[in-house]
């Protein structure tokens, strides 16, 4: 299976209360309506797919499952034209997988749009 970046190495985080042992992914993704995303490989790091799976919501797959995960996602780009939608991200615990939502903030839905440039950085420890 293909995955972005390189798996064979993670990066180490050193984060103040936590051992040195979190890995650190990175996804840049835009979407297109109702069609996959668009994926920046040069800016994504460790995954090894993302998909959209319904109206609005995308799902993360990384190389293997983590535990006390911290999952960011920001807007970083989005059309002049589009209402700003809310961006929803979470992580169940020893999973494989991230999910990130766009809600549209007048009705709290997901709903699909065009143009709109995510990014996501996600922290976890891997599960033994």
């Amino acid at each position: 299976m293909a995955a972005y970046g390189s798996t064979a190495q993670f990066a180490l985080v050193k984060r103040i209360g936590s051992g040195d042992q979190d890995e650190l992914y990175t996804v840049y993704f835009t979407t297109a309506g109702s069609s996959a995303p668009t994926v920046d490989s040069a800016k994504t790091r460790g995954i090894v797919s993302i998909v959209r799976t319904s109206a609005g919501l995308f799902t993360i797959t990384l190389p293997r499952k983590l535990r006390n995960c911290v999952v960011r996602a920001d807007v970083a780009a989005y059309p002049a034209s589009a209402i700003l939608n809310a961006v929803v991200a979470a992580q169940t615990e020893n999973t494989a997988t991230a999910t990130v939502t766009t809600p549209v903030i007048s009705t709290g839905a997901a709903g699909d749009t065009t143009g709109y440039v995510i990014a996501v950085v996600i922290q976890g420890r891997p599960t033994k």
